[in-house]
């Protein structure tokens, strides 16, 4: 039985995760029927009902992975309907391919995004870790050789989708809570797999950790304390890299300025990338792969090499080092006809035409009317005669005039009206076809997506 000063300690450690910026704002509590989840929506609904919380929705995910999964189904509901919380019952498709660890990475995949897809602005995902999935995690972390940032494991509060993600029971033990469960005599479902060993947490749920906490009864706690200091560790190695940013900034937070880079020794310029692409929003890169960033600052400036891994992409350009989102390949040929009544979009470019009418600006509306517009792809050697000037350019040489990185110059749309060449991009109009002062005009721009 769990004394009144312990129940009353999980319902502190809830409250004291909450922020009280956070306790007022939407809440999604996400509610497998399991012992930890059951506990926690117990909690909850005691905060709830006390006001020191917002009324909160609960979620539950079905991955239809087992034979039993509709009949948790059917206990969510009746758990939440008793206690009067909104239940929302997803199901998703898992594909053990997706997740980069097997099953169980693509079930947590495909899990965390449909949570994700249902947070609101600024709201807030409470899930039900405590201090035993704490050690585990840093033990499979350090299994699978991560670094600080994975040996952190999980934080109680991080940001998430649109908002936050909170785990207010870290600091209790699985124990604990099973004793809260008995004393309300909770009703929650097993999940059989949780007891096969062939999945890796599971193996050291039940293989690994009880045998080290027979040597070492305090096992759990000082895992999970570790976990909690490489935490604290990552916060002052995120404070380094800020500091050495600074000087390797550029107007684009998307490029870094390289012989601002080359000052740094190998382990503070890993620590200042990863930081950077974290920003960013890209997944963090494997060691061999900040490796061999390391080796794109040394190349010749002239070259334009790339480090790439999942949908992320570092590429090196004269004094740049640019990170971006990976994209297929434009096509070599394209002549696709367009009425510039609506926007285009164009997923080769991964932008969308915008057009705009106007009154002496942009393409001759006359012209457009008379010969009609197509889109193509630079072929080379196409040159282009601009306004105040008596002769064609190369558009080769205004592209590297303009600095406009190789693989842009590769995504820049060709509009042609009629078979001339009218218009590269949104940057330059050709002073045939632009619209003079007293004309009516077409004035498009280019906005990127994906």
């Amino acid at each position: 039985m769990v004394n009144k000063s312990t129940e009353r300690c999980l319902i502190d450690a809830v409250l004291r995760h909450f922020p009280p910026y956070l306790r007022q704002r939407d809440l999604l509590l996400a509610f497998s029927g399991g012992l930890d989840s059951t506990v926690l929506l117990h909690l909850l609904v005691r905060l709830r009902d006390a006001g020191q919380i917002a009324p909160f929705t609960a979620v539950h995910v079905h991955h239809g992975l087992q034979a039993v999964a509709d009949d948790w189904v059917r206990h969510a509901q009746d758990i939440t309907q008793a206690h009067k919380v909104p239940l929302r019952v997803e199901h998703v498709a898992v594909d053990p391919a997706a997740g980069g660890r097997g099953l169980e990475g693509a079930a947590r995949k495909a899990r965390y995004a449909v949570l994700a897809s249902r947070m609101e602005e600024g709201g807030v995902l409470v899930t039900a870790h405590q201090k035993d999935d704490q050690a585990e995690t840093f033990l499979l972390q350090l299994m699978r050789g991560a670094g600080v940032r994975g040996l952190s494991a999980m934080p109680p509060l991080m940001p998430f989708a649109r908002g936050w993600h909170l785990r207010p029971l870290l600091g209790m033990r699985r124990t604990e809570l099973e004793c809260y469960a008995e004393q309300h005599d909770l009703a929650w479902v097993e999940d059989p797999s949780n007891l096969d060993t062939r999945f890796a947490r599971n193996h050291v749920r039940h293989e690994l950790l009880p045998v080290l906490n027979r040597h070492w009864p305090k096992a759990t706690e000082t895992l999970a304390r570790a976990a909690s200091r490489m935490a604290a560790t990552e916060g002052l190695l995120h404070d380094l890299a800020r500091m050495d940013l600074e000087r390797a900034l550029t107007d684009d937070p998307h490029v870094l300025a390289v012989p601002d880079l080359l000052q740094f020794d190998q382990e503070r310029l890993h620590n200042a990338l990863r930081f950077w692409l974290l920003q960013l929003g890209f997944p963090p890169p494997p060691e061999p792969r900040l490796a061999e960033m390391g080796h794109l600052l040394r190349i010749r400036h002239d070259a334009v090499p790339e480090v790439h891994w999942d949908a992320a992409v570092v590429r090196r350009w004269r004094e740049g080092l640019y990170a971006m989102r990976r994209r297929p390949d434009p096509p070599s040929v394209l002549d696709r006809p367009w009425m510039a009544e609506a926007p285009l979009e164009l997923p080769e470019f991964g932008v969308q035409l915008i057009p705009l009418r106007s009154h002496g600006q942009g393409l001759s509306w006359q012209q457009v009317r008379e010969q009609g517009l197509s889109i193509r792809v630079r072929q080379g050697g196409e040159r282009i005669k601009l306004t105040g000037q008596a002769h064609h350019k190369d558009v080769k040489q205004l592209l590297q005039e303009a600095a406009i990185p190789p693989w842009e110059r590769a995504r820049l749309p060709f509009i042609h009206v009629g078979d001339r060449l009218a218009q590269v991009g949104a940057r330059w109009i050709s002073a045939d076809a632009c619209a003079h002062d007293d004309e009516e005009g077409l004035v498009i721009q280019l906005r990127e997506f994906g």
